[in-house]
């Protein structure tokens, strides 16, 4: 079904902003799974005239969802990049190739999620790499182009699930034993979202940005890490 428009005051574009036009978020980076929340944020963005680009696993959705998001607003600077965060090298080269071919970025969400058990390529649960892992690791390799392209912003999107997590340092990202294991990654995970955006706010703010919070219509807690300016 077609995601709805709804208020995103975290993402609101200046008034000014338009294709072509000077407006803070000309250029951003939705990482999503599927609809639902991501797409209608893009949707919203591309709609406001922002350069969109959809980073997902499944080439058919992404390619859709681009397409959709197309075809509803008019705007024709809204493409789909493939990325799987159930894979480190999968983030990498998708770093590589975004930096070589979008010159601009000035913001980045945050936004896939699952909570299914398994473990990945890279020995850790699928539910922790997925959600905090491979963002983590995207934001490290993005956040030179987002200093270069201030004022510019992160943003996080957490869980209230956060709350029931206990993160086990001794075996970080591994996956739970028990049947509630996936369900115990899944609220790590959220908690590392939020210790992420926490942290990246506290180092951003040295550089004239600050964190931005707020609540998202499924429940469920955004964190803006920081804004660069």
């Amino acid at each position: 079904a077609r995601p709805r428009p709804f208020p995103l005051p975290f993402l609101s574009l200046p008034a000014e902003a338009g294709p072509g036009s000077s407006g803070m978020w000309r250029r951003a980076l939705g990482v999503l799974l599927r609809g639902g929340i991501g797409e209608a944020t893009a949707l919203e963005l591309a709609r406001g005239g922002a350069r969109v680009v959809l980073a997902t696993r499944s080439a058919p959705r992404g390619e859709a969802a681009a397409r959709r998001i197309r075809t509803e607003t008019g705007n024709p600077d809204v493409r789909f990049m493939h990325l799987d965060l159930a894979s480190l090298r999968s983030v990498r080269a998708f770093a590589s190739a975004f930096l070589r071919e979008e010159p601009h970025l000035h913001l980045l969400i945050n936004n896939a999620g699952v909570s299914a058990g398994g473990t990945t390529e890279d020995g850790f649960s699928l539910a922790f790499q997925v959600n905090h892992l491979g963002h983590f690791l995207l934001t490290e390799l993005l956040l030179e182009r987002l200093r270069s392209c201030a004022p510019s912003r992160v943003v996080i999107v957490a869980s209230s699930a956060h709350r029931a997590a206990r993160l086990r340092l001794d075996a970080l990202g591994r996956p739970s034993p028990g049947p509630l294991g996936a369900f115990r990654d899944y609220c790590d995970s959220k908690l590392a979202n939020v210790l992420h955006a926490r942290e990246l706010a506290a180092r951003l703010r040295g550089t004239g940005g600050g964190g931005r919070h707020g609540q998202l219509p499924h429940g469920g807690a955004q964190r803006g890490a920081g804004r660069v300016r």
